[in-house]
């Protein structure tokens, strides 16, 4: 390292981002909008990003609108404070128009479970403050940014190309490999290749920069030009290339390193790549600090350090080195891989050995066809035909990746102690030369779950809006109660999916299911209907009168196609493993004629001296058939019925019960009211302590030697500056 000062820079550069990260000094500035407010704002159009309905807008140079806000003052709003316009209808604008913008104000999401993608801070990254849905445009000056709107078209152009050069599909695929335009990319296939470990193949990076960049300089020296000419021209069309492709950070980076390898080719010096992977490196994050926390940034820069570190010490000169290049990759990523996707694809070790050599035969005749299909569509056509068949392959490739046992190893979300554990005995083994030491971190991470993850007993209540998803993970058992949402569009994806795979969580033992109502039962059978990306699910458990409904015959059919048991528990039925107990206290196997709801399946949990009662959406009659039950008695956790309506949780049950802690879950301004003030009011009185999934995000009850600990997702973050 002393031989690289520029990787000191890099570090130093790396430790004050921490430090401006930790300390808050990189949070976007407060506005003093209410969600769901309707204001009316001035703005120049700064990009137009395309979408499958036309485009969004962004929008920075802010200022008040003369309609709204009238008490906000100009100067409240920075010089880069930058807005996201969802229009109500498509408007022929143009980047650089100045334009008055009425809409609702909404904030970015923050992640409200473990593995849910955080919208805010994704946003935050990209410099957005907040989005203005519905907007109604009036242009104020039709004033264009010349540079900005002709990148715009010639990209949006190139798209169109592609569209009819190729499939829906294949235009996806080659718009995000070409462009880095991602909006027609289909998330099945974003999911295939991450499953067959060729993702990368997506993201302008190195590989897309050194095949059409080193390609052209070198041809322009057989040309006979000179160094300089050809180095200035070589920089300047990737300098184009990264504009109209937007500036992505692996594209930065990579075109970064090129203009040092350029300058070393007319210096006549020897280019170091990681002395160029570091002056790139530093040069990003002086402009931005917060890159070093995007997934983008750390997977982009490990994975050429890999090569530039690792690889040599494993490097033989035979025609294993393809190999051992990609094995220094995986042993290098692997961490940053299972923090951000809590999931490896080991196959793709296999897979990138012949992906990566086709590479220059898919992008090379995609690069060349969409400019020739732009002259002459049928020549374009023709030069475009490899891409038809090696994207094919690919597909095959990773669906055949997919079918081998062991194609995906859900590990977890790895915690930073475990990462810097990770790195610190994979530096050992490089600083000390040796080969057979570089697996044991691999081996470790691997094998996390057995050496470092805990076994105390949990009970999560997830967040997922409207309705109602509860974790149990138990020794020897993990169990999913209920899983939906009314609020949350595919929550089965987009949160229980997630949070499962960030627990390690590959299969589920048991799923229950109290009643068929969507805000029950929505996620489960989105993740029934999940391919190889899913979780397995051995056994589903629903009351006798779901076998009678429509939506509980559709549920079971989706299940035993998928090969899952499906069986009912009734008033008795019972699960029992090592210091637990899982019982149905309710309903009868004779269903009940008054509805969904006074069918509930009740489920009540006994786990090292401690009891949960999870009622669904019991009320009325049902309650007061639990209360002949001695079991609920002096409850240590209740989940709150129904979701806090006023007619569930009533003040002789809560009498009976006398609940230490109470969990509520709902969706915050749902349409129903919940929670129903007179429910909270009987709570207070009954001396039960509340949390809620609303405010406090994933709801985690844990056992512990000195009895149960209960903790909100939302606070945790709070406390740890995540």
């Amino acid at each position: 390292m002393r031989q690289r000062p520029l990787t000191f820079f890099f570090l130093a550069t790396a430790l004050i981002s921490v430090f401006l990260f930790y300390t808050g000094r990189l949070e976007i500035h407060s506005y003093p909008f209410g969600e769901g407010e309707e204001v009316t704002l001035e703005g120049t159009v700064s990009n137009l990003e395309l979408s499958g309905s036309g485009y969004r807008i962004l929008m920075n140079r802010i200022r008040n609108g003369d309609q709204a806000s009238p008490g906000l003052k100009p100067a409240a709003f920075p010089e880069n404070m930058t807005l996201l316009l969802y229009p109500k209808a498509q408007k022929p604008l143009k980047i650089g128009n100045r334009i008055q913008v009425t809409g609702t104000v909404q904030y970015p999401s923050r992640a409200s479970n473990p593995g849910q993608f955080d919208q805010k801070s994704y946003e935050e990254a990209k410099g957005i403050s907040f989005h203005l849905y519905q907007a109604e445009i009036q242009i104020l000056s039709d004033r264009v940014d010349l540079p900005g709107q002709i990148l715009f078209s010639i990209r949006s152009y190139c798209y169109g190309i592609l569209k009819r050069l190729a499939t829906e599909e294949e235009a996806g695929v080659m718009g995000a490999m070409l462009l880095g335009e991602r909006s027609g990319l289909e998330d099945e296939q974003k999911m295939l290749f991450q499953t067959g470990g060729i993702s990368h193949i997506l993201a302008i990076s190195g590989l897309h920069i050194s095949l059409l960049g080193k390609l052209f300089y070198q041809f322009l020296r057989k040309c006979r030009l000179s160094y300089g000419i050809s180095a200035l021209l070589a920089g300047a069309l990737m300098l184009f290339y990264l504009a109209l492709t937007g500036f992505g950070v692996s594209a930065k980076r990579a075109v970064l390193m090129f203009f040092l390898f350029l300058l070393a080719e007319y210096l006549g010096r020897t280019y170091d790549m990681l002395s160029a992977l570091s002056l790139s490196g530093s040069l990003i994050l002086l402009e931005d600090p917060r890159m070093l926390f995007q997934c983008s940034f750390q997977l982009s820069f490990l994975s050429v350090a890999a090569v530039g570190i690792l690889f040599p010490l494993l490097k033989k000169g035979d025609a294993l080195d393809n190999l051992r290049s990609g094995l220094s990759v995986f042993l290098v990523t692997t961490p940053c891989v299972l923090y951000w996707f809590f999931e490896v694809a080991p196959y793709g070790l296999l897979l990138n050995l012949l992906v990566i050599p086709l590479m220059p035969f898919l992008f090379l005749p995609g690069l060349f066809g969409l400019i020739a299909g732009s002259i002459f569509l049928p020549a374009g056509v023709l030069i475009f035909a490899p891409v038809h068949y090696l994207l094919k392959l690919f597909n095959g490739l990773c669906e055949l990746a997919g079918n081998l046992a062991g194609s995906r190893l859900v590990l977890g979300q790895p915690s930073l102690p475990e990462i810097f554990l990770y790195y610190a005995l994979l530096i050992l083994a490089c600083a000390g030369k040796k080969r057979c030491f570089l697996m044991v971190p691999l081996i470790l991470m691997l094998f996390r779950g057995e050496l470092f993850v805990s076994s105390v007993p949990s009970v999560t209540f997830l967040d997922v809006g409207q309705g109602d998803g509860i974790f149990l993970s138990l020794p020897g058992a993990r169990i999913l109660i209920d899983g939906g949402s009314t609020t949350e569009n595919e929550v089965g994806r987009y949160r229980i999916l997630p949070y499962l795979k960030s627990q390690g969580v590959q299969k589920l033992d048991f799923v229950f299911l109290s009643h068929m109502d969507e805000d029950h039962v929505g996620g489960v059978a989105e993740l029934l209907s999940m391919g190889a990306e899913g979780i397995h699910i051995r056994h589903l458990v629903m009351t006798p009168a779901a076998f009678g409904e429509e939506k509980g015959a559709k549920i079971r059919n989706t299940a035993e196609q998928k090969g899952v048991k499906v069986s009912s528990f009734s008033d008795g039925s019972a699960l029992r493993g090592k210091n637990w107990t899982l019982t149905c206290l309710y309903p009868g196997k004779t269903p009940k004629e008054e509805g969904s709801n006074e069918n509930s399946m009740v489920l009540f949990l006994e786990i090292e001296g401690e009891t949960f009662l999870f009622p669904g959406d019991l009320e009325g009659e049902g309650e007061d058939i639990l209360r002949a039950n001695g079991k609920i008695q002096d409850l240590d956790v209740l989940k709150v019925a129904h979701h806090g309506s006023a007619n569930s949780t009533s003040q002789s049950f809560l009498a009976w019960t006398s609940p230490k802690l109470s969990i509520l879950s709902y969706g915050k301004g749902n349409r129903y009211g919940h929670p129903a003030g007179e429910l909270l009011e009987r709570l207070r009185e009954a001396k039960s302590r509340i949390l809620s999934t609303a405010e406090e995000g994933a709801v985690t009850v844990w056992m512990e030697e000195e009895g149960m600990k209960a903790t909100g997702y939302l606070k945790d973050r709070e406390e740890s500056g995540g």
